[in-house]
Parts: structure tokens; C-alpha cells; sequence
């Protein structure tokens, strides 16, 4: 079994590790890293996930209609799954083995990073040194950022920015009360910028990506994103959503002689996208947002100005601002070069001298077919528009051009055919077998799969394909019988990935409830829920704790201590060597100082006041460990409990911990036992 795995790893190696460093690791960590950022590997520290199931236990205990026996019966599996001894498999004992020589050799390689390719689902290996020069580089561009400096921190500036937008919304009765409530920021993180290697293009540039997700820009920017959307997304018969929708809308269109088949792309649309261009254009039909909306003219475009003027992030600790372009990272952006891209072909499209039998559009790429005579021309036009953005045309090559994931095709009789196409990036590398995913959700990725190359090649091509298809899950170490199964016999009813409508459309919405998978143990748990709880309304949702991204290089600037929030934190005693566990949905920065004026303004608020003013202790806020991250406030609140049963020495108060079930005692027992001996934390 380990020479199978090794044999299928090696023999994709080249295309799923691409190693642009001068180091070279060894064997078994270039085998862990070329299974992808997804790979689930076996658990190795029983302890890890034991306060996570305990806690995902209790919020699915808690939300049904359920007693003591039901938290007991759980428990009591969980109990059996930490106690038992059960020897791990050959390939299990292996995969263990390639991640922990993966961490030692990270560690002892900090000069290197790991992460993932801009396209083709590859792992890249490069050097930090070369990673943080081109990203400086890119960030250089004064024309389209502005450097702030080290320790220039804008996360409250933003955040007060945005905050006094929205009041200024509600006052003017823009957004209501319920609206203002679920926008309005608290605790928010600054955006953070981080880059992905472009391996398929010559000296390996960078894309940048800014992540906005807990910025102060990040509500507010979806709400008029979805506005926009709905004013502007239905004006035009350009724009397809998904492969499906475009393969249905053009198969089988005949084009006219001497017709030929091109793409157009933009370079980088993003940040070439002039915000005075969008406002203009929205300005000239604003009558579309007033048939869905009554709002005021001015203070929408200042709203728009405001969210797109507040673009800030960080990278490699530098605060920089995005001072051209849409935001990147931001849910309004899509929307705004969707605009722009209409306006664009609709203004362009009429001064054209011969008609177009179809044109399509997914965010910047554009296919269409033109008289082959026309090729400069169209660039030119398209490119004479507006300086910034700027096209580049690829014209069909053997009567086929490829859009999306296909391949579209002027047959013998120029009418359009279709067959699937993976582009030259492509690695071929999908979650592999050895992963220790569900084998339904394994199942799925092969049935989604021949469902997509079903819809999309022609009848005549589909064996073809399913062929290939099964070629690139063997190389991922699918059983060859399986596979004749799953593409080559019949999809049953319950396997088929078709789209699916729900006929009860009067039904409440599910209740989700996530619980990590853990083989031999979540099955039997989720059965446990099953057999003997109301489920009622509510699913169990498995996810997946140990993936290999939490080995890959973060490339994000980290979160600053005094800014994050939704955290379980322990602040050592000086006095005496205990700690207090405490929990916080604010930033880190006002609880301490919360705690430190309780102090001074003698306030027992809290057992860390108490113990401090009793004792004359002072406590270490300098020092404040966060011991974990949830922002679900009953979740925080269990892994605070949990943290304090199984600490020595806290100076909390029992009653901080008394909602939480004594049936639970056995497991922290084993826990506590278990960090006192064991180097691996049971942070998550």
C-alpha cells in the first residue's frame, strides 16, 4: 500500500509540487506537500479535537428538543473513542510520519514559504525572500497604492469611517433600523494582502489578493453590492453564470462564412477599473436603481466613494492604501467591473461594422465570433475605449477557442460544439483517495465530475472524456473498480449531482450544525442524534479539522494581539502563579483595559479584580495568551469553561464554570492528563 501511494505521488510530482526554491526536501515531505492544501491526514493527538466535539456535542444538545440521556450516550462514545487503543494502519502510521517530518523541516526552513498556484491546483515552494520582493515590488506602483509606513494601524480609522457612513444612512432613512444593527462594526480586523505565485507565466509574477472578510468595508460593501446587483445584473443578455448556462445558451448556433471563433480578456480588471468611470456610469442610469429603491441620489454615490476611498491593508506589516482601481477583496467589486464591462461592449458593440451572431461574458472574459478579417480591428476598438483597460484577443486554433472549463468548437458545418477542457494548468490533482474525507464525499467528486463532462462535451466525445477522467482519479489512487462503477455504470438517484429543487418551497430553512469528522467516531455520533434526538429541522454538517493548509505558509499579516476579538484568553498572576480565563467577543485591547480599570477604580466585577484587590496580586496583561478563537458567543463560552476545568491553579470563580455538565468530568480528566504529557497543543 505505502509503494502504491508513493508510486502515485511520484508520478504526478512534477505536477502537483513545483519547487522554486534552492532546497530540496526530503522524499516524504515532498509527498505530504504535493496532496494539496486539502488533504485531510490522520489524526494524530486524540486531544486536539476533543474540546471541539465536546463543544459541537453540546450546541447540537443545545438547539434540540433533547434531555440528559442524549448528552450522556454522546459523551459516552466520545469517551470509548479516547480510551480505546486502536493500533493505526501501515499508510496511516506513514502519512503521520511525512507530516511531522513536514513541520520539523518548515520550521528548520523558515527562508522558504508553501503555498498554493494562482491556477491549476498546484503546490509552490518559493523562496520568502524572492515572495516579499515581488509583492514589494508590485505594492510600489504610486499609481495605484499608498504606503502608510510601519505602525501607521488604520483598523480604527476604517472602522469609524464606515460607522459614521452608516448613521449617516440611517438618519437619512437609507438603511432601517434591523439593517443598521447587523452593519454596524464592532471589533473589525484591516484587510490583508497576500499573493499567489503565477507559475504558468514567464519569471513567476504575482497576483494579488486582498482578504476583506472581518474588515470594517466588508458589510457594508455586500449590502450595496446586492443594490447594485439587483439594479444592474439583469440589463444584459451578455453575461452567463456558470458553464452550464453558456453551453445551453450557444450549442449548436451557426455562424456565418469567413466567421471565426475569438476571446477577449482584460488585464487586470480590477485595479484598472476607474472609480470616476463607475460613477459615471451609474450616474447615467440611476433610473435602474430607483426602480427597485427609493433612495437619495447624493448619498449613494457618497456611500460608493466613501466604501471604495477606504481600501486599506497590510502586508508584511506596512499599512498601504489602494488608490486606483475597485477594491480588491471586496464584495462590491464584481458588481462595479460587471458594470463597467456592459457599458464597455454597449457602447462599443453598435460602431462595430458587422454583426456579431453572439457574445458572451463571464467577469472579464469575453468570447463572440467576428469575420476573420476583423481580428485587429476589434482589439483596436476594444483597446481605444479607455486607457486603462486594456485587452488581449486569442483567436481559435483548430476551429476551437477555450472558455471556462471547455472547449468551444466551429465544426465542419460552422455550428458551435462543445467538448470539456482542462487548461495546461491544470495539476490533475483532485482530494485524494488516502484523504481521510468521507468516502461519500469522494463519491461525489467523481459523479460531479462526470455530471459536468456529461453536460458539457458532445455525445460523441463523452466516453472519450470519462476516460480521461477515470485516467486522472487513478493518478489520485482512486480504485480502478470504483471508478468503472461510478462513470461507466448507471447514477443511481441518490448519486445524481443534477440540479435538485426543494417541491416543499413553504419549509423552514435548515438549522446547519457542523461536527468534525472523525472516522470511527462522527459516524457513530451522527447515528447516536439520529436514532434517538428530534432532529426536527436540523442537519449535521461534517467538516474537516486537519487539513494541510494548517501546514502551508500563512501569508497574511497576522492579526495583532490588542485587535482580536471573539477570543478564550489566560492572563497569568505575578503574585501567586495562577491565571485567569476569561472570554471576549471585544477586542483583546478594551477587555484588558477593562480589567485594569476595574482594579484601579476598585471594582470586583470579575475574579480577576477580586483576586487582585485581596491579594495586592498584579497580573501580566502584557503577556495575555489567546487560547482560542470562536465567534460564536455559546461556543467561546463552553471552550472558556472547558479551559478552566482543565487548567491547575485559576483563580476563577467555581460558578464560572457551573453550567457546564459534570457528565463531561471524564473527558477533561483525560485531557488535562494528556497536555500535561503531550507538546501538542489542544488549540485548534
Amino acid at each position: 500500500m505505502i509503494a502504491d501511494f508513493k508510486a502515485s505521488i511520484n508520478v504526478n510530482l512534477d505536477k502537483w509540487l513545483v519547487n522554486l526554491s534552492e532546497i530540496d526536501p526530503p522524499e516524504n515531505v515532498k509527498h505530504f506537500l504535493a496532496l494539496g492544501p486539502k488533504y485531510v491526514y490522520p489524526l494524530t493527538d486524540k486531544t486536539f479535537c476533543a474540546k471541539h466535539i465536546l463543544m459541537e456535542i453540546e450546541s447540537i444538545v443545545g438547539s434540540l428538543s433533547t434531555n440528559i440521556r442524549d448528552r450522556a450516550r454522546a459523551t459516552n462514545i466520545l469517551t470509548n473513542f479516547l480510551t480505546e487503543n486502536s493500533p493505526p494502519t501501515w499508510l496511516e502510521s506513514h502519512l503521520i510520519t511525512c507530516q511531522r517530518q513536514t513541520v520539523k523541516f518548515l520550521k528548520e526552513n523558515s527562508n522558504i514559504i508553501v503555498t498554493k498556484a494562482d491556477k491549476g491546483s498546484t503546490t509552490v515552494i518559493m523562496k520568502k525572500e524572492i515572495y516579499v520582493n515581488k509583492a514589494e515590488d508590485m505594492l510600489k506602483d504610486i499609481d495605484t497604492y499608498k504606503s502608510f509606513g510601519n505602525n501607521k494601524d488604520k483598523t480604527n480609522y476604517v472602522q469609524n469611517i464606515m460607522n459614521n457612513l452608516l448613521k449617516d444612512l440611517l438618519n437619512k432613512n437609507f438603511i432601517n433600523d434591523i439593517e443598521f444593527k447587523r452593519l454596524i462594526n464592532h471589533n473589525t480586523v484591516i484587510s490583508k494582502a497576500y499573493f499567489l505565485p503565477k507559475i504558468h507565466k514567464t519569471d513567476v509574477p504575482l497576483r494579488p489578493i486582498i482578504s476583506s472578510v472581518g474588515a470594517a468595508t466588508y458589510g457594508i460593501s455586500t449590502h450595496f453590492a446586492k443594490m447594485l446587483a439587483v439594479a444592474f445584473d439583469s440589463r444584459t443578455d451578455y453575461n452567463v453564470k456558470n458553464t452550464f448556462q453558456f453551453v445551453e445558451e450557444v450549442r449548436g448556433l451557426e455562424l456565418p462564412q469567413g466567421y471565426v471563433i475569438v476571446s477577449l480578456d482584460v488585464v487586470s480588471l480590477f485595479t484598472n477599473v476607474p472609480i470616476s468611470l463607475v460613477l459615471e456610469i451609474i450616474s447615467e442610469n440611476f433610473d435602474y436603481v430607483l426602480e427597485h429603491f427609493d433612495v437619495d441620489k447624493d448619498l449613494f454615490f457618497r456611500a460608493i466613494s466613501v466604501i471604495c476611498d477606504s481600501t486599506y491593508f497590510t502586508f508584511n506589516g506596512v499599512t498601504y492604501k489602494q488608490i486606483f482601481g475597485t477594491p480588491m477583496g471586496s464584495p462590491i467589486s464584481p458588481i462595479l467591473a460587471q458594470i463597467v464591462m456592459d457599458h464597455v461592449l454597449n457602447k462599443i458593440l453598435p460602431t462595430l461594422d458587422f454583426e456579431l451572431p453572439f457574445l458572451k461574458k463571464y467577469v472579464d472574459d469575453i468570447i463572440t465570433s467576428i469575420p476573420e478579417n476583423s481580428l485587429d480591428s476589434i482589439l483596436d476598438s476594444f483597446n481605444k475605449f479607455n486607457k486603462y483597460i486594456q485587452f488581449t484577443l486569442e483567436r481559435e486554433t483548430n476551429n476551437a477557442v477555450p472558455f471556462l472549463d471547455t472547449k468551444v468548437i466551429r465544426n465542419i458545418d460552422n455550428k458551435i460544439e462543445f467538448d470539456w477542457y482542462a487548461k495546461p494548468t491544470f495539476s490533475g490533482r483532485y482530494v485524494h483517495f488516502t484523504s481521510s474525507h468521507k468516502i461519500k464525499h469522494k463519491i461525489n467528486t467523481v459523479l460531479a465530475m462526470k455530471y459536468r463532462v456529461g453536460k458539457i462535451s458532445e455525445p460523441g466525445l463523452v466516453d472519450v472524456n470519462l476516460k480521461k477522467l477515470k485516467a486522472i482519479f487513478v493518478a489520485n489512487m482512486y480504485p480502478p473498480k470504483l471508478l468503472n462503477k461510478l462513470l461507466f455504470g448507471v447514477m443511481t438517484v441518490n448519486g445524481d449531482v443534477a440540479d435538485r429543487t426543494d417541491n416543499n418551497e413553504d419549509a423552514d430553512p435548515p438549522i446547519y450544525k457542523k461536527l468534525i469528522y472523525i472516522p470511527g467516531l462522527t459516524e457513530k455520533l451522527v447515528k447516536m442524534f439520529k436514532n434517538h434526538c428530534n432532529l426536527e429541522n436540523t442537519k449535521i454538517v461534517e467538516h474537516y479539522p486537519r487539513k494541510s493548509q494548517s501546514i502551508f505558509t500563512n501569508l497574511k499579516d497576522p492579526t495583532p494581539l490588542p485587535y482580536k476579538s471573539g477570543i478564550v484568553y489566560s492572563i497569568s498572576c505575578g503574585g501567586c502563579g495562577g491565571c485567569y480565563v476569561g472570554q471576549t467577543s471585544q477586542w483583546l485591547k478594551k477587555r484588558i483595559s477593562k480589567h485594569r480599570s476595574d482594579i484601579r477604580c476598585n471594582k470586583r466585577s470579575c475574579a480577576l479584580a477580586q483576586h487582585s484587590l485581596d491579594n495586592g496580586h498584579i497580573f501580566d496583561f502584557d503577556n495575555t495568551k489567546v487560547l482560542d478563537v470562536s465567534n460564536n458567543y455559546h461556543n467561546r463560552v463552553f471552550l472558556e469553561m472547558f479551559h478552566i476545568a482543565i487548567t491547575n491553579d485559576t483563580v476563577n470563580y467555581r460558578t464560572d464554570i457551573d453550567s457546564l455538565s459534570n457528565i463531561y468530568a471524564l473527558i477533561f480528566d483525560f485531557c488535562k492528563n494528556k497536555s500535561k504529557n503531550s507538546d501538542v497543543s489542544l488549540v485548534a
